[in-house]
Order: structure tokens, then sequence, then C-alpha cells
């Protein structure tokens, strides 16, 4: 518990020390014209999967524990959400880059398979290494649960909802780029999100399936009309800086507890907007954290399966944390190289 106290508390003051240093640069970092560039997703990759790892080792603590502890539990398992709400960001964001220029429909179908190849590539070899290494820590291998898991899209101990969606919305992103009015092909994107948003929930799937998704929308579009969007930054800077630091904590306390659908979805879109927002304005771009949103997707997928086995059945305490960080990211280190070298380009 100690451990894990440490690492949240590191978060926030990390958090803390780049606003407050970020303040001073805030002049200078607006002059710079790009909004969002390259480093500075690679960093809010980091920001979400450090968040996501703090997360689901919090929800493991979250029995038997009151005051003080409770309320930095809660603080831990809330920035699940709010990285994956970056993460999808993220994902739209990228996404709108490598399809602008897609012409011919034979393009367009080839993007979305490269895609849905890649993101399965990066799977398999996790699962695979994964796989492995619980069976070397002393988990039986069942190949009938192999097969089942890989079918489903599901790493060992865990449910990977997230390649479920992503997938998706390639496919919903790919049908939209054979809309050539912009004005349709924008209401198609946001329509048919909102509509897979809402069969998720009516379907009474948990809230992680449809509450991020709308983020998706909003970072191909902060990237279609970053141009506009940094301007207008620019002209109101003040006002966009104070809002979105007040609304952020006000948003991230009201909207995590809340259950409804429509402040789910609308709040996680707001909630993203001021954070980018802070962050576009102090041009947060962090080595550490770049570094570790190289191989973020490799992060996410192989840390829930690590955490389950040392923090639920053999070691739920400090060394049980360290156990999981130590062997997630030699794990996800290595899927990312071998995913790096047999990914289709």
């Amino acid at each position: 518990m100690i451990v894990y106290i440490l690492i949240t508390a590191a978060y926030y003051l990390a958090a803390a020390f780049f606003l407050l240093t970020g303040w001073k640069n805030r002049d200078r970092a607006l002059e710079e014209k790009e909004f969002i560039s390259r480093p500075h997703t690679e960093s809010l990759k980091g920001i979400a999967a450090v968040g996501i790892v703090v997360s689901h080792i919090a929800s493991l603590f979250s029995k038997d524990v009151s005051g003080v502890t409770q309320l930095i539990i809660w603080a831990g398992t809330s920035l699940g959400g709010f990285g994956v709400d970056l993460f999808f960001f993220t994902s739209g964001y990228g996404n709108y880059f490598s399809s602008r220029n897609l012409e011919r429909h034979g393009e367009k179908v080839r993007w979305l398979v490269k895609r849905t190849a890649n993101i399965l590539i990066v799977f398999l070899v996790c699962y695979g290494l994964t796989t492995a290494v619980l069976c070397l820590l002393g988990r039986p291998l069942v190949w009938k649960d192999v097969l089942r898991n890989i079918i489903d899209l599901k790493m060992p101990l865990s449910l990977t909802w997230y390649l479920k969606i992503q997938i998706l919305l390639y496919a919903i992103l790919t049908l939209s780029l054979f809309i050539r009015n912009a004005k349709v092909r924008a209401a198609a994107l946001i329509g048919l999100s909102l509509a897979l948003t809402l069969v998720c929930y009516l379907q009474g799937l948990p809230g992680q399936w449809w509450k991020s998704t709308m983020c998706f929308c909003l970072g191909y579009y902060a990237a279609a009309y970053k141009g506009a969007v940094c301007r207008f930054l620019n002209e109101h800077r003040a006002q966009a800086w104070w809002i979105s630091l007040i609304s952020f904590p006000v948003l991230f306390v009201v909207v995590n507890p809340v259950d409804s659908y429509f402040i789910k979805v609308i709040g996680n879109a707001l909630l993203t907007v001021s954070v980018l927002i802070i962050i576009e304005q102090i041009r947060f771009d962090n080595a550490v954290m770049a570094r570790i949103g190289a191989f973020s997707l490799e992060i996410y997928l192989t840390h829930i399966a690590f955490s389950a086995w040392f923090l639920k059945e053999h070691a739920p305490d400090d060394l049980g944390i360290l156990y999981t960080l130590a062997v997630t990211v030699i794990v996800s280190a290595a899927a990312k190289m071998i995913s790096r070298r047999i990914s289709i380009r």
C-alpha cells in the first residue's frame, strides 16, 4: 500500500509541478503555431498509460479501506477513465493525419485493413509474451482457453474491451471517408460514433465501453481544424486557461461517480477538452512520458494480467506492485520491439 500511495502522490505532484512551471512559459509557448505536435501526443499517451496502470492497481486495494486511504484509492481509480479518454483522443488525432490524403476507395479499404492488422499484431505479440511469462511463473497453460481468448481479443486474466471499440472506430472512420461532402462526412462520423456508444449503453455494457468513445471524434476534428483551434486559443488564451483550470477538477469530481449516459458522454468530452487546452498552453512535452507513450498500448494490454497474477493471487502488497510494474515494463518493451518489426507498413 505504501508503494501505491507514493506512486499516486507522485503522479498528482508531477501534474501540479508541470502546471506551475508551464504557466511561466505560457506566453512563449503560445507563439508556437503547431497544435499538439507528435512529441505532445506521445507524452499524452504516457500520461494515459500511467494513469490506467495506477487505476487498476488502486482497484485491487479498494476494499476495507477508509479515511485518507480511501480518498487516495479514489484518486487512483479515477485516473483510469481519464487515461482512456486521452487514449481515444490521441487515436483520433493520429488517424486524421494517416487517412486525410486517401482518395481512392481501394486506398481507404487498405488503410482499414492495415490499421486493424497492426493492432491485432500488437495484441497477438502481447498475448504470446504475457502467456509465456505467466507459464514461467507457474500458471497452467490451457490451450482451449488460449484459443477462446484470441478469438475474443481477450488478454489472459483480463477483459480487453478497448481493442474491440478501437477496431469498430477504425471501421466507422473508413465508412465516413467514402463521403465526399465534408459536412456530411463529419455528421456521419459523429452520428455513427454516437450510435455505437448508445448501442453499448443499451446492451448494458460497463461504462468503459461507451463513455470515452466520442473522444476519438474530438481528436479527429481537433487535428482537422488545428489551425483554427490554435488561433482561437491564442486570441482567448487567458480565458481558456482559467476556464479549463477551474472546470477540470469540477468535471473530474462530478462526472466520475455519475452513471447517466448523457452526463458521462458529454462530461468526458468536456473533461478531455479542458485537459488538452491546459496541455496545449503549457506545451507539455516530457521525455519520460514520451518514452512510456511510445509503447503505451503494449503497457495497457499486458499490465492487467500481471497485476491480477501478483496482487490478487500471490503478493497482495508493496512487493506485488513492484513485481507488476517491473514485469509489465519488460514484457511491454519486448512486445513493442517485436511488433514493430513485423507490423505492416
